[in-house]
């Protein structure tokens, strides 16, 4: 059986490897035997095998496996069986060693209990900090999901970020007709690209985003546009290369603030989309404003 504290009230259903509770459709990953102390805590602290530890956590591959990882990757993998919804994160720092991984044709939402800009402790927030030092995984990836939403949370990387080693990672593979996503009051800090957008997105949003520390890209599109969407209230700052960079259209990008780029605060190709209030502050080492082969209105400020 998952571990259960006291208090725990509802329905529990038997999906073969893993019990959760059915009420309402949202899982709390403490459920599943998360931790949330910001400490290396692998699967060898609980099971002597292997085999063992996949009684619990079939996604297993390892016994250095992190506990927090293998229980947040068994609640998104349990709401597939359910037909999606809420991953619930209390307050705590969860310590993954490789990405959590979204591929549900179906709506998935991960939430926390607050984010926070700064590297305080202790926090009173949801913080998931990836320690996989020669890896190449996103904090999270997201695959061929028709419905992803993602708020109240930190992303980060423990050290240097290698390549690859982005804060959120949506890939649009797979999916036939559109893909919606909606990332709101989330922070992210020190990774190789805070947010990339592979393959475009439809209808689609970003509010309230920070991104600090970037070794490339703030929050950065490629493979595709970024169609009749929102990007509201973005705050990039000290990254390497450009704060934004991407190619939308029919979208509204405004309240975005970009300081301290490499090489250009704000970035791309823009057709019918209408920009602003834009602030580009100071430190960008090229242009402050970058476009081609655009049309948009720039509103005031």
């Amino acid at each position: 059986l998952a571990r259960v504290t006291d208090g725990v009230r509802g329905v529990w259903m038997d999906q073969s490897k893993q019990w959760f509770p059915t009420n309402g459709a949202i899982l709390n990953v403490k459920e599943f035997g998360a931790i949330a102390d910001n400490l290396n805590n692998p699967l060898s602290e609980r099971y002597s095998t292997l085999a063992a530890a996949q009684l619990d956590y079939p996604h297993a591959t390892s016994l250095s496996d992190e506990i927090d990882w293998a229980a947040i990757q068994g609640a998104i993998n349990a709401l597939d069986s359910n037909l999606g919804g809420i991953v619930q994160l209390p307050v705590g720092e969860y310590s993954t060693n490789r990405q959590l991984t979204v591929t549900s044709k179906h709506y998935v939402w991960i939430r926390g209990t607050g984010h926070g800009f700064h590297s305080a402790s202790p926090r009173s927030a949801t913080r998931i900090q990836q320690f996989a030092a020669a890896g190449s995984d996103p904090v999270v990836r997201v695959t061929g999901s028709r419905g992803f939403h993602i708020s109240e949370v930190t992303l980060a990387m423990a050290g240097t970020a290698n390549a690859g080693q982005h804060g959120l990672y949506l890939d649009r593979s797979g999916v036939a007709h559109g893909n919606t996503f909606m990332g709101e009051r989330v922070t992210i800090d020190d990774t190789y690209n805070g947010i990339v957008i592979d393959g475009g997105a439809i209808s689609s949003s970003i509010h309230d985003v920070r991104i600090r520390s970037s070794l490339q890209d703030g929050l950065v599109g490629i493979g595709g546009s970024f169609i009749g969407g929102v990007v509201d209230g973005v705050y990039v700052v000290s990254a390497a290369r450009d704060g934004v960079s991407m190619t939308a259209s029919e979208s509204r990008l405004s309240s975005i603030i970009s300081e301290a780029s490499g090489r250009d605060a704000f970035a791309g190709t823009f057709t019918l989309c209408n920009l602003g209030p834009l602030y580009l502050g100071d430190g960008f080492a090229r242009h402050g404003l970058s476009w081609s082969n655009s049309t948009f209105n720039v509103a005031s400020g």
